[in-house]
C-alpha cells in the first residue's frame, strides 16, 4: 500500500487519520539505534492489517526530524508464537554446597611446607 510522508506521518502520530478511513492500532517503542531511533507502526485500513518503519534523528531539546524507510505500507498479521530463554537457575532449585572454613573443619593431614 502506498502513501505520502504526510499520510504516515499522520499514521504515525494518530492525528487526522479519520478521513482517511484509518485505525491506528500501535506503535512500539522508539528504540535507540546509535544516533537515531527506530519504531513500527500498525494500522488497519478496509480491514486489513499494515505495517511500516519509522526513524528520527534529533534530541527533546532541540525537536526530532521524522522520515521512513519506505513509501509503502506491508500488509501483515498478527500470530502468536511461543519465546525461549535462558534464565539463571536459583539456589532453591539447586542450593549450594556448604563451605566452611572454621579451623575444625579443615583436615589434620594437610601437607606442610619443607
Amino acid at each position: 500500500m502506498k502513501l505520502t510522508a504526510e499520510q504516515m506521518k499522520a499514521i504515525l502520530y494518530d492525528e487526522g487519520i479519520d478521513e482517511l478511513g484509518i485505525d491506528f492500532v500501535e506503535k512500539s517503542d522508539w528504540v535507540a539505534e546509535h544516533k537515531m531511533q527506530t519504531c513500527e507502526v500498525i494500522f488497519k485500513y478496509n480491514d486489513k492489517y499494515f505495517a511500516f518503519g519509522a526513524y528520527r534523528e534529533g534530541d527533546d531539546w532541540s525537536g526530532y526530524e521524522t522520515n521512513f524507510f519506505e513509501d509503502k505500507a506491508i500488509e501483515v498479521t498478527k500470530e502468536a508464537y511461543t519465546a525461549y530463554r535462558w534464565v539463571q537457575v536459583t539456589a532453591k532449585e539447586n542450593p549450594p554446597e556448604p563451605v566452611s572454613c572454621s579451623p575444625e573443619d579443615i583436615p589434620s593431614q594437610m601437607p606442610t611446607k619443607v
